[in-house]
């Protein structure tokens, strides 16, 4: 799925089947948001734990910045946790609510 973003900030909803591998795609428009990106799932506890770490790309095209996230199987328990793309500079261009459901649950 591909969601189409202001920019500045982006607050998405993830949903992901347990178990399954996850691969998301957004864009920012009419930013250079490319660069070096770290995904990180974690709880929404304070000080916040990390559950999983995700796989980012920035390419921007002249025109937009499309993001891609990418895990293999999503083993973590049914539930909602909270994730963001963290560059190296400490910008978050998106976050957001991250639920994994279980099989036979309906994602959308």
């Amino acid at each position: 799925m591909t969601f189409l973003i202001p920019p500045r900030y982006a607050d998405i909803e993830i949903r992901t089947l347990q178990g399954s591998p996850l691969d998301e795609t957004f864009v920012i428009p009419g930013e250079d948001w490319s660069g070096t990106y770290v995904g990180q799932v974690v709880t929404d506890k304070e000080p916040p734990e990390l559950l999983a770490t995700l796989i980012v790309t920035a390419l921007y095209n002249g025109t937009n910045t499309q993001f891609t996230l990418y895990s293999d199987a999503m083993m973590l328990l049914p539930g909602k946790y909270h994730w963001a793309v963290r560059s190296s500079e400490g910008w978050v261009p998106a976050r957001g609510d991250f639920k994994v459901l279980s099989e036979g649950v309906p994602l959308a």
